[in-house]
């Protein structure tokens, strides 16, 4: 008994003493060595404004700027532990919360959209990047813009590759009534990616720039939802894993009327309150 007591009293003080070091070593150099090693794997500047030890062999990493479209309030990672003394370093889970990331297309009238209050949980990941099969899944809120889907919850899962810029993901747009307003996947292979998906629709945007405009797309909106007509497109474009270019869409569309809408137009009359 005695010697197993000791066997767990010296386990014990070993893990506080590489608690301890680590804490010390993340203070000391941990910034500067994740902003200088994040940025030459994602090659992308990557900025972050504090850098703290998270037991038992971690960071946490405060406002958090990756490039120009992407930041966040906090990323965890944990680190495997015999990977801290030799390269690569393996990253057993990343947290990440309060992310923000924003689109701006190209031309004369940009495609625009940002994804707020992201929560991503990714593992597995080799730095310097080498090629791993990373599982990921996250959500986050379509920002209230001038958009059909603003407000929306946004979810996705897959995996990736980053070293190879291999990728299988899926990805929807989730109304607050629980309708699936775009579904997608999307498939990159050396750095070619391919996404198709749907985008459905059972009322039309008020984007519309005048009074009288806005007036006659709310009636269209409106009637076309109460005959229960679904407005649907079946999309495909290509771009790059590493650089997320949404142009050159093409487009081939249906519309499914439903109940309502054979009611509407059935000549019989409508079943009194």
């Amino acid at each position: 008994m005695n010697t197993l007591k000791k066997i767990l009293i010296n386990c014990v003080v070993v893990v506080f003493l590489a608690a301890v070091a680590a804490s010390i070593y993340v203070n000391l150099y941990g910034k500067a060595l994740l902003e200088q090693e994040l940025s030459r794997s994602l090659q992308k500047q990557v900025r972050l404004e504090s850098v703290a030890y998270q037991f038992p062999f971690g960071v946490r990493a405060g406002n958090v700027r990756i490039g120009p479209d992407f930041s966040a309030g906090e990323v965890l990672a944990q680190f495997a532990p015999a990977s801290l003394l030799a390269e690569p370093r393996r990253i057993k889970q990343v947290v990440v919360n309060g992310g923000t990331y924003s689109y701006v297309g190209g031309g004369e009238n940009p495609l625009r959209f940002r994804v707020e209050d992201i929560h991503l949980e990714a593992g597995d990941i080799l730095i310097p990047l080498s090629s791993v099969h990373t599982n990921f899944k996250f959500f986050g809120r379509l920002a209230q813009e001038k958009n059909p889907l603003s407000g929306s919850r946004v979810e996705s899962s897959g995996w990736v590759d980053w070293a190879k810029k291999d990728m299988e993901g899926a990805l929807q747009v989730v109304d607050p009534g629980g309708h699936a307003g775009l579904t997608a996947q999307a498939v990159s292979k050396n750095n070619d990616m391919t996404v198709t998906g749907d985008l459905k629709m059972t009322s039309l945007p008020s984007v519309a720039q005048s009074t009288d405009a806005t007036a006659v797309n709310e009636l269209i909106s409106g009637v076309l939802s109460a005959a229960g007509v679904e407005i649907g497109a079946r999309f495909s474009f290509k771009t790059k894993m590493d650089d997320l270019q949404i142009s050159n869409i093409a487009f081939s569309g249906k519309v499914i009327a439903g109940g309502g809408f054979e009611k509407m137009f059935s000549g019989k009359p409508a079943a009194s309150e």
